[in-house]
């Protein structure tokens, strides 16, 4: 994920917003969920979203602390 996100500010010179929705749904009966298959979805759901966090978490703190904010 660093490596994209270094990239990105590389040919943009900043980030201005991160869409990080990607997920998916585990559907029937929580009994019948594998160990597997609920690992996999927390890989995904939850590890896939911190992954994506801590990558561009110290870009916003760069430009935060350089003053580069968006008036919102």
């Amino acid at each position: 994920m660093r490596v994209h996100t270094s990239r990105a500010v590389d040919a943009h010179g900043t980030l201005d917003m991160v869409v990080n929705n990607a997920g998916y749904g585990l559907f029937g009966m929580v009994e019948e969920a594998t160990e597997a298959q609920v690992r996999a979805q927390l890989e995904v759901n939850f590890f896939g979203a911190l992954r994506v966090t801590q990558a561009v978490a110290p870009v916003g703190r760069q430009l935060s602390l350089r003053g580069d904010r968006t008036s919102g």
